[in-house]
């Protein structure tokens, strides 16, 4: 006797797993899915084929998307975040006051020998050889930390502004001096110029 209530017959459906996250699992899943739903519609699975061609490139875009998916999560649990640019946001979202990193600023003594000259029978400097060194000149310190200096050290000016200390450095056998040392202090910042 044949019963009122027949179960329509639905064949067992594919599971689709969420958990695919690398290139071969998506590629796996993919032909999977296209086996079981399609069996009909295509069965060219080899690897020079252009459907399989379609399938990597949907497996890459899903490994792709897989890893940037991942880094974002990663990134934005703070025990987790590696990047700086992250790690001020976060920890600000989580009340913690920053603040602004300075580099370290100093001074430094420039020498420079310089010959002697005469003048109204005085033995000056020749500022003919006076150096102009433009700002920015890298200097370095005993452990090798990076420094520029932030203005210029022009050796032939001496005022207020931009003051000098003179000192014979040498002198001949008859006592004439034969080199001046010119000292010049200069303001300097830890640094360095890239391009």
């Amino acid at each position: 006797m044949p019963s009122n209530t027949q179960k329509s017959f639905q064949p067992n459906a594919r599971d689709v797993r969420y958990l695919n996250r690398d290139f071969s699992s998506f590629k796996e899943g993919l032909i999977n899915f296209a086996k079981y739903y399609f069996p009909n519609t295509y069965k060219d699975f080899s690897d020079a084929s252009p459907g399989m061609m379609f399938i990597e490139m949907a497996s890459y875009v899903g490994d792709v998307l897989s890893y940037y998916n991942d880094y974002n999560f990663k990134e934005g649990i703070i025990f987790n975040t590696q990047e700086r640019k992250n790690i001020i946001p976060l920890a600000r979202f989580l009340g913690h006051k920053t603040k602004p990193v300075r580099g370290a600023t100093g001074k430094i003594d420039v020498f420079q020998l310089i010959p002697s000259t005469t003048e109204n029978g005085e033995y000056v400097p020749d500022e003919k050889f006076a150096l102009n060194i433009k700002e920015n000149m890298q200097v370095s310190n005993n452990i090798g930390t990076p420094f520029l200096t932030v203005e210029p050290v022009n050796f032939g000016v001496d005022n207020p502004l931009s003051s000098r200390e003179l000192s014979v450095y040498s002198r001949d056998t008859t006592g004439v001096p034969t080199f001046f040392l010119l000292k010049k202090t200069a303001n300097i910042k830890s640094g360095k110029l890239v391009t």
